[in-house]
């Protein structure tokens, strides 16, 4: 079973007792509801449009909070369904998993809602690689790391999830899970396209299952997609031969305020 390699350093706990201060003045600030659904809606524009600008798409935060009202803008097919299918994700958190389980299917499924009708091979979406590939800039040629064979693919994955649902997960805080669920889906990299998103929406709905951000108050993605090049970094920053995410974790706690 897949085992996470990290250190508590004093940088990690001093920010995990901040995010909890900070969480429980949020739970704990008196909203009227109809302010509890407008926070949940910014915090899902600005996801939506992070998540999907991270890996190139040109939508601007005002024509993805128009897509979300429902109002038509001037934009490329794909660009637009990228971001719908996102904020389609994003509203339907609660209704992803059943019984608190995840399962390969369900991240075969998140996979699909996430690149429906934007592949080039629409084959590809909800299905794992069947070929190899690599991570890097799409403009530059950069390559950032090489993941595993694709023929490696259905064992990690399974491996992760046996982690995930295991009672050794869930006696972590759920901001240092959900941090290690993120790298390493993303490591990983069990699609053709969309392992990036895939990997922040797991991320999202483990903190949602394990009651941290219930309401969606939170938006990671902006932190991420402010400055991509610490984003990237942060991620390279696990060495192959240790898998240790301990500076990793430093990076992704950070994003929490």
């Amino acid at each position: 079973m897949f085992q996470p390699n990290f250190k508590y350093t004093n940088k990690i706990v001093k920010l995990l007792t901040k995010i909890s201060a900070a969480r429980e003045t949020i739970l704990n600030s008196p909203l009227i509801p109809k302010w509890n659904v407008t926070l949940r809606q910014e915090a899902i524009i600005h996801s939506a449009h992070s998540s999907t600008s991270i890996e190139g798409n040109r939508l601007s935060l005002e024509q993805v909070s128009e897509l979300a009202r429902g109002r038509e803008i001037t934009a490329t097919r794909r660009d637009k369904q990228e971001v719908l299918n996102y904020l389609n994700v994003l509203k339907n958190i609660k209704n992803l998993i059943k019984d608190n389980f995840i399962t390969e299917r369900d991240i075969l499924n998140i996979h699909h809602m996430v690149t429906k009708n934007t592949l080039d091979n629409l084959a590809d979406s909800g299905v794992y690689r069947n070929r190899y590939v690599v991570v890097g800039n799409r403009f530059t040629g950069e390559i950032f790391f090489r993941p595993p064979q694709n023929l490696e693919v259905p064992r990690l994955v399974k491996d992760l999830l046996s982690w995930i649902n295991s009672k050794e997960s869930k006696e972590l805080d759920p901001v240092i899970e959900a941090g290690i669920v993120h790298y390493e889906l993303v490591r990983i990299h069990p699609f053709v396209d969309g392992n990036g998103r895939t990997a922040r929406v797991l991320a999202a709905l483990i903190l949602y299952l394990r009651g941290f951000d219930t309401n969606q108050f939170f938006c990671l993605d902006d932190y991420y997609d402010s400055d991509r090049p610490a984003y990237y970094k942060a991620l390279q920053s696990v060495k192959p031969n240790t898998l240790d995410l301990t500076n990793w974790l430093e990076y992704f706690l950070f994003s929490f305020y």
